[in-house]
């Protein structure tokens, strides 16, 4: 299995959003998603990865949510979600595409993260 970035590389966030990065998943049978978190520093976080038909993201979708709290790992968290998880997920089609998502960080908090995906 070829893991694929969905983030541009290890991103600092302070806000809520996309982050930078998306993947495009039109020639790709995605298997597993993969997450790693690090550095939150205050209270809890919620991250998404999403997927889009048209690569567009106004038609985004989650895939895949998952909770963080500051301070549960101090090395960092790695999750994934495999296909029994993410049954609608839309890949191997033209447009197809992922993104990470940060729903909600509070105020003044930062974390780090990197997403992606093996197909």
């Amino acid at each position: 299995m070829t893991r694929y970035p969905i983030t541009t590389g290890l991103q600092t966030v302070t806000a809520t959003g996309p982050v930078t990065g998306t993947l495009s998943t039109a020639a790709l049978n995605i298997a597993t998603l993969f997450l790693d978190v690090t550095g939150l520093t205050s209270g809890s976080c919620r991250i998404s990865i999403e997927d889009s038909a048209t690569g567009a993201f106004a038609d985004a979708l989650p895939v895949k949510v998952w909770h963080f709290v500051a301070g549960a790992n101090n090395e960092g968290i790695n999750v994934s979600a495999n296909l029994d998880e993410i049954p609608n997920l839309r890949s191997g089609a033209a447009g197809n595409a992922l993104r990470v998502n940060v729903l909600s960080l509070p105020s003044g908090a930062t974390l780090n993260l990197a997403a992606t995906a093996a197909a």
